[in-house]
């Protein structure tokens, strides 16, 4: 449903100006998070990880991992994320500090994440709470776009075949161990990159964002 609601026209008028150019003229930022759970309303955000695509090559040296100190951490997940109380106390910032530099780091950029929803759903909620501004944000969801491709040559697919890591198995990536933000914003960067090396034409920024790009407002 949330996705339903996401896919609507999309190109405003940032977007259109770009429609024809290509992909690799655009700057990106590649976006994961890692949480206590997966229920937007009541689950809370731990961690953001980021890294940004230039010209079409992965800059590590914007590689960004940060602790989000918001409350205590459940011992029940501290087994996934492998995030303790312990590191919220020595590295954990205020959410709204957290929130202020992904703002800062999305400026001129396109956001890509792997299965929108759940970032949407935690930002939207956060940036409410927060009271930031209120920004637009156009994003590319990589999930979305290998789902739409095997729709295209009717190929059945399991849902959980479309996880991050199954993902980049069909494009001979390596397995990365998960539940780490960074490492999660690395793997999609190079899912994407390897999804735009597969098309078989150069793609344009259009081609891209009409096959799996969404526009959101936060809030």
């Amino acid at each position: 449903m949330l996705m339903a609601r996401l896919r609507t026209k999309f190109f405003n008028q940032t977007l259109n100006a770009l429609h024809n150019e290509p992909w690799n003229n655009q700057k990106y930022l590649v976006l994961d998070m890692e949480t206590t759970g997966l229920n937007v309303a009541t689950d809370h955000l731990l961690s953001l990880g980021w890294i940004s695509i230039d010209e079409g090559t992965i800059k590590l040296s914007t590689a960004q991992l940060l602790l989000v100190n918001h409350g205590a951490v459940s011992k029940d997940t501290v087994g996934l994320h492998m995030i303790t109380d312990q590191d919220i106390n020595d590295q954990g910032i205020p959410v709204r500090t957290a929130l202020e530099y992904l703002y800062q780091a999305l400026q001129g950029r396109l956001l890509i994440v792997h299965h929108a929803p759940v970032e949407i759903g935690f930002l939207t909620r956060l940036w409410r709470q927060i009271a930031l501004p209120s920004v637009q944000i156009n994003l590319f969801d990589t999930l979305l776009f290998e789902r739409i491709q095997k729709n295209k040559i009717q190929e059945y697919v399991r849902d959980d075949a479309f996880r991050l890591n199954n993902c980049r198995k069909r494009y001979n990536l390596p397995e990365y161990g998960g539940h780490n933000a960074l490492t999660d914003a690395l793997a999609t960067a190079e899912l994407f990159l390897a999804q735009v090396a597969h098309v078989r034409a150069e793609p344009t920024i259009g081609y891209l964002f009409k096959n799996a790009g969404l526009t959101i407002r936060l809030p």
